[in-house]
């Protein structure tokens, strides 16, 4: 029994050297070269901003771009429109409803002399009662 546990704590104290070593030892990047050390890279100036062809390149680009946004703008415009006749035809069918609405109420309330009546045959029912 003893002898057991001597091999399982020999193996887990070799396990944990060999994690200790690979934590303080950096890993090797196949193919890296430089040092581990950090050096603070310093912008050099390529010259590019005076080559035409550079320059040229460079307004191709900002021009597609900027072709390229102004046609979502287009497609933008199309969406907008869209939106904004869902939005007009979903307010006239509110109104319509809200009217309708009005209309149902405004009708169903009984006429002054009727509601008189109901009210008197309502006062006199309860005479009748005591």
């Amino acid at each position: 029994m003893i002898t057991y546990c001597f091999l399982i704590s020999t193996a887990i104290f070799i396990l944990l050297t060999i994690q200790f070593w690979r934590l303080m030892n950096p890993k090797l990047i196949e193919g890296a070269v430089g040092s581990n050390t950090k050096q603070e890279k310093k912008y050099t100036n390529p010259g590019l901003s005076e080559d035409p062809l550079y320059l040229a390149t460079i307004n191709a680009a900002n021009i597609e771009y900027l072709r390229s946004r102004i046609e979502r703008l287009g497609q933008l415009q199309v969406q907008f429109a869209d939106v904004k006749t869902r939005v007009d035809t979903n307010t006239s069918a509110l109104q319509s409803l809200s009217q309708s609405l009005h209309n149902t109420a405004m009708s169903s309330i009984p006429s002054k002399k009727t509601t008189t009546a109901l009210a008197n045959s309502s006062s006199m029912s309860m005479n009748y009662n005591n």
